[in-house]
């Protein structure tokens, strides 16, 4: 393999507090509708009047756009104001969620996610990792990934928990109420939206134009195809992502269905487990990260000790508030490493010496890959608990998150190793 010229300038780029906050924020909203399902699965799919299997398919269709959407995503970062692009994914997401409030047809509801799959990915993925890399310096890169991306769990977790509060005031004891409940919460988040967007509007200043030398090329697409980083980063991805979508995809119904735990209390315990959880990894992985001199070692420990716990939740007894005290404290574990390690995943840009001009390239097509569980595991969850019920369904599932993460751990080896080969560093 031939050696990778680093044709990137170490600026001394200065944080940018305002655009950092703003970043956070619109992170915290941007993926609130789509996936709500986490949370709110069962009453998701009574609203709509779907089966298990027939959301998973639509959950296919959902990760091919998210697919096509993300690879094409980074030539619109590398062309175009990181500002308005993230405005129009936050109207457009947010516009879905009046869609979803009409109680669409199958077709329409898989047209309502075929909308998201592109809104959140093509004027979004890469023009929000590529802002967060420029908000600060080289030094800075876990703390400003690890602390967008944990950031943006709080905020969703303040927004998710007054949504939970108002679900477990009006969910009561019937399907009506239980419905109703469901639509106050589906107005708060899609509200979310539109409030952030304004506030991207008002307070995003001195957003430059991109310098037309600085403006991806169509021949820079061979130089982003070629370079190692792309693949490794997009299949690391691909792993460590795969391994908290296809867990906590079907937890949420788990929970309820096998352990047995009320409505009202399983939503604010998975409200817990969805933002929580992935804060306290993101900040804390990215404060670590700039520490350490081995920093994919920090990543595979991580995803390591998730995949150990993972093993042991096959073990615990479905019956008695303690297991399920000892359960949920796994899941914590679990989802607190593997976010720690996926959130700051894209800070090992300036380590692998990626240039400017082709950072949004990168990150487009290595989320491209990184992405694909969306289409591959979102379907195979569903098709497992539809098939085999949610008990044997969920240890299918966790035996695979298992496999996923020693996949991870071999993957982290070999970037390290190309790191260490061609850049001296890791």
């Amino acid at each position: 393999m031939a050696k990778t010229v680093n044709t990137q300038v170490q600026d001394e780029r200065a944080f940018n507090m305002t655009r950092f906050l703003l970043l956070v924020l619109i992170g915290s909203a941007i993926f609130l509708l789509p996936y709500m399902r986490g949370i709110y699965y069962d009453q998701f799919i009574a609203f709509l009047q779907i089966t298990p299997v027939e959301l998973g398919a639509v959950l296919a269709v959902y990760g091919t756009c998210s697919t096509i959407g993300t690879f094409f995503s980074g030539v619109l970062a590398d062309r175009y104001s990181a500002k308005w692009l993230l405005v129009i994914s936050l109207v457009a997401t947010g516009a879905g969620g009046f869609i979803l409030l009409s109680r669409p047809s199958y077709y329409g509801f898989l047209a309502l996610y075929m909308l998201w799959g592109f809104s959140i990915t093509l004027t979004y993925n890469s023009a929000h990792y590529k802002a967060i890399r420029y908000c600060g310096r080289a030094d800075q890169q876990g703390k400003m990934y690890g602390m967008v991306g944990g950031g943006r769990k709080i905020v969703q977790a303040g927004i998710a928990f007054i949504a939970a509060a108002v679900f477990a005031a009006y969910v009561g004891s019937t399907a009506e109420t239980e419905e109703q409940a469901f639509i106050y919460v589906t107005y708060i988040y899609t509200a979310a939206y539109f409030v952030v967007a304004l506030v991207v509007i008002v307070f995003w200043r001195g957003d430059q134009p991109v310098p037309p030398e600085e403006r991806w090329q169509i021949r820079d697409a061979i130089v982003v195809l070629k370079h190692p980083a792309t693949w490794y980063l997009g299949f690391i991805l691909y792993f460590v992502y795969g391994m908290g979508l296809s867990f906590t995809t079907v937890v949420a119904p788990y929970m309820r269905n096998v352990l047995e735990i009320d409505p009202g209390t399983n939503v604010i315990l998975n409200t817990i487990r969805s933002y929580v959880f992935p804060f306290l990894g993101g900040f804390a992985f990215g404060l670590v990260l700039d520490r350490m001199k081995n920093k994919i070692l920090l990543c595979q420990i991580s995803v390591a000790i998730a995949a150990i716990l993972v093993v042991c939740m096959l073990f615990v007894p479905v019956h008695g508030v303690f297991w399920h005290a000892v359960f949920f404290g796994l899941l914590g574990g679990f989802v607190t490493c593997q976010q720690g390690a996926y959130l700051i995943i894209f800070s090992l840009l300036d380590v692998a010496n990626i240039p400017k001009k082709i950072t949004g390239s990168i990150i487009g097509v290595a989320i491209s890959i990184g992405f694909l569980p969306d289409i591959t595991m979102n379907y195979l969850t569903n098709y497992l608990v539809g098939t085999y019920g949610y008990q044997d369904g969920m240890h299918y599932v966790m035996m695979i998150v298992a496999v996923y993460g020693a996949i991870a751990i071999v993957l982290y080896s070999l970037f390290r190793r190309y790191l260490r080969k061609y850049h001296g560093a890791a």
